[in-house]
C-alpha cells in the first residue's frame, strides 16, 4: 500500500507579525427557560425495560407493586379497626 503524495499534506505558515486580522462578533444572550424535571414514573419505567427486553426486572418491579398496594390495604384495614375500638373504648369509659 503505498501513500504517496496524498499523506504529505503542506501546512500553510501564517507570519503573525505582518497579519492582522479583527473580528467583531456580536454577543447575545439568551434566556432558555427549561420545565423542572419530573422523574419518570412507574408505569414509564416498566415500559422502558420492557422494551429494552428486561422482562425479568419489569415483571418484579410490577410484583413489588402489587405486594405494597396489598400492604397498604392492610394497614388500612388495622388503622380503622384500631380506631374503631379506641372510639369504643372510650363510649365504654366515658372519656374522650
Amino acid at each position: 500500500m503505498k501513500w504517496g503524495w496524498r499523506r504529505k499534506k503542506k501546512i500553510p505558515v501564517i507570519n503573525l507579525e505582518t497579519e492582522t486580522r479583527e473580528v467583531k462578533a456580536e454577543v447575545r444572550s439568551f434566556k432558555v427557560e427549561m420545565p423542572p424535571y419530573e422523574p419518570p414514573t412507574d408505569k414509564e419505567i416498566i415500559e422502558g425495560l420492557e422494551m429494552c427486553g428486561n422482562y425479568e426486572a419489569a415483571g418484579l418491579i410490577t410484583y413489588l407493586k402489587k405486594q405494597n398496594m396489598v400492604l397498604k390495604g392492610k394497614v388500612t384495614k388495622l388503622t380503622n379497626k384500631y380506631d374503631a375500638l379506641k372510639e369504643q373504648l372510650n363510649d365504654w369509659h366515658g372519656t374522650e
